[in-house]
């Protein structure tokens, strides 16, 4: 596999491909902010995981994950925005130690579920799985306008959920685990 830390500034562009029959792998690591995606290409040709990490935030506003098979991680340790078209062809997960906001679409293709674990997780933007999306936060915020589809199951957990004017859609089932508020166009 391969696996980058860049303890500089965050390079203008990254192309990581591992072509490698068995054992691929593509993990690339910024200690500090990651202020633009658009010109981050991670990919396996046999198939592997990446993984783009950030020891900041990361502000997805488009960029390339490729691989056929395996998984795609995305954390940061400060906040996760996703401004930009994000696609996965395999299981996505993000998560953030503060924040992850989406306003703009997050897919999954084949039969990849997107998962979502963050302190504070926002939805204003779109998120459309080929099989489960789940959300683990403290406060999960689905925001008017919003889209949550999965061809399977759609799992929230958290302590407080609020959801305006929201659409949340499953082939299966749409399950909510709430210790606190549940607040449904802000009603609660």
């Amino acid at each position: 596999g391969i696996r980058i830390q860049n303890t500089g500034a965050q390079p203008a562009t990254v192309t990581l491909t591992d072509n490698a029959l068995a054992g691929a792998s593509v993990s690339f690591l910024n200690t500090g902010d990651i202020a633009s995606t658009s010109d981050i290409t991670l990919k396996t040709l046999t198939g592997g995981d990446l993984a783009l990490l950030s020891n900041g935030n990361i502000a997805w506003d488009g960029g390339t994950l490729a691989t056929p098979s395996g998984s795609v991680q995305i954390s940061a340790d400060g906040n996760l925005g996703v401004t930009g078209a994000l696609s996965s062809p395999v299981d996505l997960a993000l998560s953030s130690t503060t924040s992850i906001k989406v306003s703009s679409s997050v897919v999954t293709a084949g039969s990849g579920t997107a998962s979502f674990t963050a302190p504070r997780v926002t939805l204003n933007g779109s998120v459309n799985s080929s099989d489960d999306v789940g959300i683990i936060a403290t406060t999960i915020n689905l925001g008017t306008g919003s889209s949550t589809s999965a061809s399977h199951d759609v799992i929230l957990a958290a302590s407080t959920i609020a959801a305006t004017n929201a659409t949340v859609s499953a082939g299966h089932d749409i399950s909510a685990a709430v210790t606190g508020d549940l607040r449904l166009n802000g009603s609660g």
